[in-house]
């Protein structure tokens, strides 16, 4: 006896979604994007209304006495309203957080103490 078309559609359907994208949970294929944020990232916006040119953002928990990577991707154009998200990663869970940036001419800028959580941002001036 031959199954019913009710009977063959789930084998049928998880076939399809085999092969047209892949098993659950795997990595999205090249030149694709990841799914949007970790629950546990934390995106912020940074400004630029400085002359200079933006070319590094690090931020460390307070108290933790080291920076982090560099969360800029290239560099931040000077001018009022210059923005740019950044995303910490993992950063969601801690609020409070020491902001460095460094500019082109090497000169820094810091900031202690924030919750970014709150602010949703930092600007340099």
């Amino acid at each position: 006896m031959m199954p019913s078309l009710a009977m063959r559609v789930p084998g049928v359907l998880a076939l399809i979604l085999w092969v047209g994208i892949g098993p659950l949970g795997a990595a999205p294929p090249d030149g694709q994007e990841p799914d949007a944020l970790n629950p546990d990232d934390l995106e912020i916006t940074v400004t630029n209304a400085t002359p200079l040119d933006l070319i590094e953002v690090r931020v460390a928990p307070v108290g933790s006495g080291a920076w982090g990577d560099n969360l800029l991707e290239g560099s931040l154009l000077p001018g009022a309203g210059t923005e740019a998200p950044v995303v910490i990663k993992g950063g969601a869970p801690v609020c409070d957080y020491d902001v460095r940036g460094v500019f082109e001419d090497q000169s820094a800028q810091e900031e202690h103490a924030l919750d970014l959580c709150d602010l949703g941002g930092y600007t340099f001036e």
